[in-house]
């Protein structure tokens, strides 16, 4: 995985598997970038010199799919995607969200509480980037909603109808609808992305 540094014209390549990484607030200097890697362990890692640091181990505790997003607020959230494996084509059948709540000194996690409500946040979570907005800034956008496409970007031959696994997810009912239906003839193309634009 590659990741920016300084900036953007300094790139540092991280060895490691991972599921999702975070340029966060408590990650300082700007050199440090929260990760999470596929044992449910969030590490802290020195982009220069590849240094790890542990923040939290394997009571993450794995999903299909997780996150880590940055609230509107400033907290930080793992976000689990959970599949319904019964089905021809894995499809989202619920999401889990919880709070990190972390040591401002040490930067390590000292509690785990799972989160019912985002309030006026929505989630916008992809293969690309997850990040968080304030609804009420954005027309159309509902809060307390999370806004998920599917990951799978090399469909063939395991998702023959192409990615699919698209949709909004209310946190309140837990209940799911499409945002986009897909095109059949889409289907040998990579799911969309979200792009956030600067705020003016």
């Amino acid at each position: 995985m590659a990741i920016s540094s300084t900036s953007e014209s300094d790139w540092a390549w991280l060895p490691m598997d991972l599921l999702d990484s975070i340029l966060h607030k408590l990650a300082s200097p700007i050199d440090q970038v929260l990760v999470l890697d596929h044992r449910g362990e969030l590490l802290s890692i020195d982009v220069n010199t590849n240094q790890k640091k542990i923040l939290a181990t394997r009571d993450l505790r794995y999903a299909d799919l997780t996150y880590l997003v940055e609230t509107s607020g400033g907290d930080l959230l793992v976000v689990r995607r959970c599949l319904d494996s019964w089905r021809d084509q894995g499809m989202t059948d619920s999401f889990e969200v919880y709070k990190l709540v972390l040591d401002h000194e040490s930067g390590r996690v000292v509690k785990r509480v799972e989160v019912k409500n985002i309030g006026d946040d929505a989630l916008f979570l992809g293969d690309n980037y997850s990040i968080s907005v304030s609804a009420s800034a954005f027309l159309g956008c509902r809060p307390n909603f999370i806004y998920y496409t599917d990951d799978y970007i090399d469909t063939m031959p395991y998702y023959p109808n192409g990615p699919i696994d698209m949709g909004i997810f209310n946190l309140e009912d837990r209940s799911i609808q499409l945002h986009y239906k897909p095109n059949p003839s889409h289907k040998h193309k990579s799911p969309p992305i979200w792009i956030l634009l600067p705020m003016l």
